[in-house]
């Protein structure tokens, strides 16, 4: 539906709503921790200026090295 090619598909998290608005990445998470009561305030967390950075870098990270983790686990 979105025509991506494999590796934009599978660099980062992609949220595609009924309305046909795609949410990408850190703001996926954020989207998500907004709707479940225990998690709103993570949400007021990550959407403070610092912390905003912190929690986008935190993803980037992760997104980025999600197969060494992968590898360490042995579930690749």
């Amino acid at each position: 539906k979105l025509g991506l090619q494999a590796d934009d598909r599978m660099r980062d998290i992609r949220l595609l709503l009924a309305t046909g608005e795609q949410i990408v990445g850190a703001e996926v998470y954020r989207f998500v921790m907004k709707r479940v009561w225990w998690a709103y305030p993570l949400w007021l967390v990550s959407t403070l200026p610092m912390f905003r950075q912190m929690f986008d870098g935190g993803y980037r990270r992760f997104a980025d090295n999600r197969y060494r983790l992968s590898q360490v686990c042995r579930l690749t």
